[in-house]
């Protein structure tokens, strides 16, 4: 018999006492969380670029530090406004032991009501939703449609969107 597991259980390190359970996110399911940010998950893979040009340059001037902060600052609000909250709600199936204001948990209200305080166990859940929607490197090149470009020749790589994809 085949067997999946599609859910993960997770008990909160940062939050005593909670519990979540993320699901394992398909191939339908990673396309219908991304299309929605996807000119954001092209931002985040443009400014990531720049950001280790900046940072390969051994000369580092105060102009060129100042950038890679404003870059790095950037990153942080496309992973915070877009990214982060996209893959929650898509893999966050339940929190226990955990209210806002009296009322169970639920992926929205957790993003949009939880206080500072819930900060830490958002990062967790968003670090276990990407892991459980995460696909390994077989997985990869299994799941990528055949090409119609030649094959690479010798000493040539062929290129992959999955390979330069942004988290």
């Amino acid at each position: 018999m085949f067997s999946i597991k599609s859910r993960t259980v997770v008990e909160s390190t940062n939050c005593p006492g909670v519990t979540f359970t993320v699901r394992r996110l398909n191939k339908i399911q990673r396309s219908a969380r991304d299309l929605p940010v996807m000119e954001a998950r092209m931002r985040y893979t443009e400014i990531s670029e720049r950001y280790f040009e900046l940072k390969a340059i051994p000369e580092q001037t105060p102009e060129l530090e100042r950038e890679a902060r404003m870059i790095d600052y950037e990153a942080g609000l496309i992973i915070n406004q877009h990214l982060k909250p996209a893959s929650v709600k898509a893999a966050l199936v339940s929190i226990s032991g955990m209210e806002i204001d009296g009322k169970p948990v639920t992926a929205e209200s957790l993003l949009a009501d939880g206080s500072p305080d819930a900060d830490a166990l958002i990062d967790e859940i968003y670090a276990a939703c990407e892991i459980a929607s995460g696909l390994t490197g077989v997985q990869q090149k299994n799941s990528q449609s055949p090409s119609t470009s030649p094959e690479p020749g010798d000493g040539e790589t062929k290129g992959s969107i999955v390979e330069t994809a942004a988290p």
